[in-house]
């Protein structure tokens, strides 16, 4: 087996961990009061914009939030949005809000109990079989075979 292909799962599972812990951080300080979150924002080298698109994306992972989308309501052009998110967050808009589709999805799977199809469509992904494709690319599984091996574990604690 070629060694590009031996080391695909251990960064299957190194995205995994980032994303994870990605959606932790933002679900703490989403649950800080408003002076912190200004607080802690003052001291974080970020742009207006970008934190204007980050808000919009927020609640919105069902919603068309293509790069068009996103700099039209920012107001700035759609190749100054990628520059931003390159800058501050070292990835695209589109990788960006697809690692936060895909980490609601993930918590949704071992803490819900929507199907799969509802899945996709609640976090704004074509169909089933395009989330299926998306998810286990980036998790090493797909989502059904997810959900359980996450609440086996789960359980075992």
């Amino acid at each position: 087996m070629p060694a590009r292909l031996r080391s695909r799962p251990r960064k299957t599972c190194a995205c995994a961990w980032k994303a994870a812990v990605h959606a932790t951080l933002a679900e703490i300080f989403d649950r800080l009061p408003t002076p912190e979150q200004a607080k802690l924002l003052r001291h974080t080298p970020t742009d207006i914009t970008l934190r204007r698109a980050l808000d919009h994306i927020q609640g919105r992972l069902d919603t068309d939030l293509s790069n068009p989308v996103l700099a039209a309501r920012c107001g700035i052009s759609t190749d100054h949005l990628i520059r931003l998110f390159r800058r501050h967050l070292g990835q695209t808009p589109v990788q960006y809000v697809q690692e936060r589709r895909l980490t609601a999805a993930a918590r949704e799977l071992v803490h819900g109990d929507d199907s799969i199809e509802a899945l996709a469509e609640r976090f704004g992904f074509a169909n089933r079989f395009y989330f299926t494709r998306i998810f286990a690319r980036r998790m090493g599984q797909p989502p059904a075979t997810w959900r359980k091996h996450q609440r086996e574990a789960a359980g075992r604690r």
